[in-house]
């Protein structure tokens, strides 16, 4: 019922300010993407109507032409929500893996362009098997919000006050699936033998 009274209520909104312009609507008004659709539905449902003014071609949509403008406006503004819903899924917590930090594009590229520097402009061969990589450098954000008990044993291992003997030993384990999605964020622990 919502969806349907907004749209009602973008057509309508359409339909007046129409009325204010004679000659072309302004850039600003295609903007919103609904505005955009509209105004050039509105342009096409005019010529067709009216006998006076030639019903539209595809050949009329041409640089200058008003529907060409809505249409490159629909298609920027495509791709703007595209980013920005891709954005919102990488940033906002889900059922499955962990969010990202709201600044990762910018902190990923920085990453990118150390990583890219430091290795030259040399291609390494992909390999096909599984690679574990050991990283010192931990960020700020890995180890935000975690439980007192967490933080206690962090600090247990990285102290190295766990038995020797310890089966399992772990330091800033972390698991990023190959679509970029990270599951673990970070995970440090020491699995003594009794246990």
């Amino acid at each position: 019922m919502l969806v349907f009274c907004l749209v009602l209520a973008g057509v309508i909104i359409n339909v007046c300010l129409g009325l204010l312009w004679n000659g072309p609507a302004p850039d600003a008004y295609l903007i919103y993407p609904p505005f955009a659709f509209y105004r050039g539905l509105s342009i096409m449902n005019q010529a067709s109507a009216d006998v006076s003014v030639p019903s539209y071609k595809m050949s009329m949509m041409k640089p200058g032409d008003e529907v060409f403008k809505c249409v490159i406006a629909l298609i920027v503004e495509t791709i703007i929500v595209f980013i920005a819903a891709a954005y919102l899924i990488a940033v906002i917590p889900s059922e499955y893996g962990t969010h990202r930090p709201w600044h990762f594009p910018i902190t990923d590229t920085i990453k990118w362009i150390k990583r890219y520097r430091e290795k030259g402009s040399k291609e390494q061969p992909k390999e096909d098997s599984v690679k574990i990589t050991i990283d010192e450098e931990t960020d700020a954000d890995d180890h935000f919000g975690e439980d007192d008990d967490v933080q206690a044993e962090r600090q247990r291992v990285f102290n190295k006050e766990y038995p020797a003997d310890s089966s399992v030993i772990i330091k800033d384990m972390r698991k990023v699936y190959p679509n970029g999605k990270l599951a673990l964020r970070s995970a440090t622990l020491a699995i003594d033998v009794n246990l």
